[in-house]
């Protein structure tokens, strides 16, 4: 088995939350030496047939279609190979779309109470043709000198605990997972540690019936390799995963942001003898 990364599943575009386009992106990710990705934006799959055209052109890398489900409980569910022109998808995101820009226009007005006077023209301008969200309203923010950083807008106003968040309509895990499977996909948990209290005994064992009663949903893998996860991580997510016989996916997340913990394509990822499994 080969040490070297050549697999990135968990890539970010400007069409949700991410700095860079998908012709900059897929690139990049060339240029890193990576020979398969998925682009996973956030319930949104506008950047696919785009990467996939230019990735056709660079030769010597594949676009996998992906996308990133957002649902309850903070889990976030990742879709590989999936159909992404269904129309009854299309549909489901159109409606996560048009409530993207309702939350965000509620939010613009909720700063400007906390005397945060960012526009809606601003916002729109930084998403382009993406999707409108926080990292947006972030980017004004700066751009505005109200806050520093990503970070800072995050922790004081946009984040779960922010002065200015507002929550949004979430699918269930399982109505993620089925749709993910109604359209040929294979669905992956991702950033499995978002959704455990804690590393020690008792929360591996909650988290593994967590595990088992998603799997009876259709779930096929685990992100067991992600970021800045430690090693003692990756072989305790390994273990559940070959336990539960779940495979074993991951990326970057790559998102662009210049955040602290940001990890460039590249330098994690799961062994090409597991991606493979994904298209089994």
């Amino acid at each position: 088995m080969s040490n070297e990364i050549s697999v990135d599943l968990h890539l970010h575009t400007t069409y949700s939350d991410g700095v860079l386009s998908p012709k900059d992106l897929v690139n990049l990710c060339y240029e890193n030496g990576l020979k398969y990705i998925s682009i996973t934006d956030h319930d949104c799959t506008d950047a696919i047939q785009e990467s996939i055209d230019i990735a056709k052109e660079i030769g010597q890398i594949e676009v996998i279609p992906g996308i990133e489900l957002s649902s309850q409980n903070e889990m976030h569910i990742l879709g590989y190979y999936i159909d992404f022109k269904d129309t009854r998808l299309q549909k489901i995101l159109s409606e996560f779309r048009n409530d993207r820009v309702s939350r965000t226009k509620e939010t613009i007005s909720l700063l400007k109470q906390l005397g945060v006077n960012i526009d809606w023209k601003v916002v729109k301008s930084f998403a382009g043709d993406g999707t409108v969200g926080r990292p947006h309203i972030a980017k004004a923010m700066i751009s505005g000198g109200f806050v520093k950083s990503f970070k800072e807008a995050f922790d004081i106003y946009l984040g779960k605990d922010g002065l200015a968040y507002i929550g949004k309509v979430k699918m269930t895990p399982k109505g993620a997972i089925e749709l993910i499977n109604m359209l040929g996909g294979v669905s992956v948990l991702a950033h499995p540690t978002f959704c455990m209290e804690g590393d020690d005994d008792q929360s591996i064992r909650i988290f593994e019936q967590t595990l088992i009663e998603l799997k009876s949903y259709g779930l096929k893998g685990l992100e067991v390799y992600y970021k800045n996860y430690s090693l003692d991580q990756v072989s305790m997510l390994k273990r559940l995963a070959e336990t539960n016989k779940l495979i074993c996916a991951g990326g970057s997340d790559y998102h662009g942001n210049g955040e602290s913990d940001e990890v460039l394509p590249g330098l994690v990822g799961p062994p090409v003898e597991d991606f493979l499994l994904l298209g089994n």
